[in-house]
């Protein structure tokens, strides 16, 4: 019964996520390569991720390619912790082993 019960709240919880749905439409072939990326994280959030930026959001980025650390002051909820998230990522799955 245990198992049924984690199998039902783990499809209540991936429903709730647009980036799995995004992910799950989206078509991967053996061909996509994740380097094309490597100069284009606005991109990269763009297409790969299926997240809409705002053009601060993306300027902060775009200056993260050039120096390895940028100062953002803004208020609260304005989408710094998801910048954090995109630009390791971005780092990871894009520049890693570069």
């Amino acid at each position: 019964m245990s198992r049924k019960l984690l199998s039902l709240g783990q499809k209540k919880y991936e429903s709730q996520l647009p980036l799995n749905k995004h992910l799950r439409e989206k078509q991967f072939d053996n061909a996509f390569v994740l380097s094309a990326y490597a100069t284009k994280p606005v991109e990269f959030a763009a297409d790969i991720l299926g997240l809409r930026l705002t053009p601060d959001q993306e300027l902060i980025l775009d200056k993260l390619m050039h120096s390895a650390e940028v100062n953002v002051q803004s208020s609260h909820g304005q989408g710094k912790t998801i910048l954090g998230g995109i630009a390791v990522l971005h780092h990871v799955f894009c520049l890693f082993g570069l």
